[in-house]
């Protein structure tokens, strides 16, 4: 879980990525105070893009996380993120990307042990 130390380093790095433009925040939508859309409720892996260039209605951050009206299918919903459910970062221009590899949901770390084993069962030894 999210330190006192981490969320702050989240909320900076969301303010300097989000001045280079479109940034995509990685988040475990299952998290204590995340509210999205019912239908992404149980979703490990939910990226949502903010960008000031939206104009969005509602798009607050602060040292919580980020509440903002977003539109789902042309459905307003206002979101909130806290800090605590953002375990990546990506920005669309530069590419540069921020994980926290101790926030990331289980299922996903095993996800991906499950695609490396399956990959090196692929590659034949040299």
């Amino acid at each position: 879980m999210s330190t006192d130390a981490q969320t702050t380093d989240k909320h900076e790095a969301f303010l300097e990525l989000l001045e280079q433009g479109l940034t995509m925040l990685h988040l475990d939508a299952r998290a204590v105070g995340v509210d999205v859309p019912r239908q992404y409720d149980d979703d490990a892996h939910l990226r949502l893009n903010f960008s000031y260039r939206f104009q969005l209605d509602t798009f607050e951050i602060d040292e919580k996380g980020v509440v903002a009206s977003l539109s789902f299918g042309g459905v307003p919903h206002t979101c909130q993120i806290p800090w605590t459910a953002v375990f990546a970062m990506t920005q669309q221009t530069s590419g540069a990307s921020r994980v926290w590899a101790m926030d990331i949901p289980i299922e996903l770390v095993q996800e991906v042990e499950r695609a490396v084993t399956n990959t090196s069962e692929l590659v034949p030894e040299p």
